[in-house]
């Protein structure tokens, strides 16, 4: 006994059904006979693959189709049981908007959709839809295309047969459609997010590079004007040593004013002899005198410093040389057509903005360096009175200094002089000009040249 708009009857009283099942019960019969090509009546598993693989085109997927078909693995298939089996099925009890979802769908024919509405195709329908010989598709529904109709037939067939068709994707595809849209929309979200993070620290990167430019500026001012007073001091050393030579070539005084020039330096012995006599207080107490080898040792110092200080000035420029190749690796990775996602992805701008910070420091410390050392040294050689900076280079000084034996230069200091002499036995009063006298007795006697070539002495 099956149930349905024909009501409870026996599935062979065919008379009993209603007009539908009438026809779909013939429609069924038709299948069943498509199916069993041995013609014993029974569908069983190899006539039932054969279909799928050579009339509905499954090549693959299809096992679980065919286990549904064979319900509790019966092996035959008899009409009745395709009978009943159709009765039970989901496909039986579509509506028309189910059936027109399948035929847009599944057969992919949307432009019948509204003939299937007009004819109020149900699920009940489809097995008609997959005879041919009742030419229900071409006289009531219509349709002519010999194609669409063959289409039509396979679709129906499948689906009265097997159930309703396999997930053909739409709804995967739907799900994958809207995945790949929140894909995109997060995306875009993330590259817009990630580029302004990148601008931000671009513009700071270009502050970084701004700032480092002009540490590099000032290190090269630096430089120039060090150059420019090694050049000057150079020049005072050469002007100096034209003067003594042309000192030394200047001629003897003539006669015609060797008296004159006799009064003005027996006026410059008076002017000495106040000085020495003021001086001889001040090294009463104690004096000092530099070392010889105390110039050649600070020269040393100096070069070594400067040594120093060019490796330093020389990883500070690999350091800037280093950070301009990152920002241009940088600028032409961002300007690709991913760039700003690339870029950003990793920790590029972070590095690049660390490297600069680097260099900048460095030539910062540079320059800093080398402000302090021409400031030091400069007041050193004012104090010292002679030259450090300008020398005779590294070389010749490590040849001078490390070749010869014992220390270079002792340190001399004066001997306090020696008391008055006490008068004499007769009381004679001393004389209160020992000082002029124990130093003037250290300078040599300055020959003069009078008229008649005979010379005399000062003291």
């Amino acid at each position: 006994m099956v149930g349905g708009d024909a009501g409870s009857c026996s599935i062979d009283d065919i008379d009993c059904l209603a007009h539908h099942d009438q026809l779909g019960m013939e429609a069924i019969r038709s299948l069943h006979r498509q199916l069993d090509d041995d013609d014993n009546g029974d569908i069983d598993l190899s006539e039932s693959d054969d279909f799928l693989r050579e009339e509905l085109k499954y090549d693959s997927g299809y096992e679980k189709r065919h286990k549904a078909f064979h319900f509790n693995d019966d092996m035959h298939i008899s009409v009745k049981e395709l009978w009943e089996a159709w009765l039970r099925s989901e496909v039986h009890n579509w509506t028309v908007d189910q059936t027109t979802e399948w035929l847009a769908q599944s057969v992919q024919l949307p432009q019948y959709v509204h003939l299937f509405r007009l004819h109020k195709v149900t699920g009940k329908v489809l097995p008609r839809l997959a005879v041919n010989n009742m030419h229900y598709v071409s006289n009531v529904l219509g349709i002519k295309d010999p194609i669409h109709k063959q289409k039509i037939a396979l679709k129906a067939m499948d689906a009265v047969l097997f159930g309703p068709p396999r997930e053909t994707g739409t709804r995967w595809k739907d799900l994958l459609l809207v995945t790949l849209l929140l894909t995109a929309i997060i995306g875009s979200w993330y590259a817009y997010h990630q580029n302004k993070s990148a601008k931000i620290h671009i513009r700071r990167m270009a502050k970084d590079v701004e700032g480092l430019l002009k540490a590099e500026v000032a290190l090269k001012e630096m430089q120039k004007e060090l150059e420019q007073a090694r050049i000057e001091q150079e020049n005072v050393g050469k002007e100096k040593m034209d003067l003594e030579r042309r000192l030394r070539e200047a001629p003897t005084l003539t006669s015609s004013s060797s008296d004159l020039e006799l009064q003005q330096l027996k006026q410059e012995i008076e002017v000495l002899r106040s000085e020495l006599n003021r001086a001889e207080v001040e090294i009463h107490d104690h004096c000092w005198t530099p070392p010889q080898g105390l110039q050649s040792w600070l020269q040393l110092t100096y070069e070594l410093e400067n040594k120093h200080h060019i490796r330093k000035r020389i990883m500070a420029e690999k350091q800037l040389e280093q950070a301009r190749e990152a920002c241009e690796k940088l600028r032409k990775k961002r300007s690709s057509l991913v760039g700003a996602f690339v870029s950003t992805h990793g920790k590029s701008i972070d590095d690049v903005d660390r490297s600069i910070v680097e260099a900048r420091n460095a030539l910062n410390d540079v320059t800093n360096d080398l402000q302090e050392r021409m400031h030091r040294w400069k007041q050193i050689e004012t104090m010292l009175g002679f030259s450090i900076v300008n020398n005779s280079g590294i070389a010749h000084l490590e040849n001078l200094l490390y070749n010869r034996n014992g220390v270079a230069g002792k340190t001399y200091r004066c001997k306090r002089p020696s008391p008055p002499p006490s008068p004499d036995a007769d009381g004679d009063r001393w004389e209160g000009d020992w000082t002029v006298r124990s130093l003037a007795s250290f300078v040599p006697p300055l020959p003069v040249r009078r008229k008649e070539g005979s010379y005399f002495s000062l003291f």
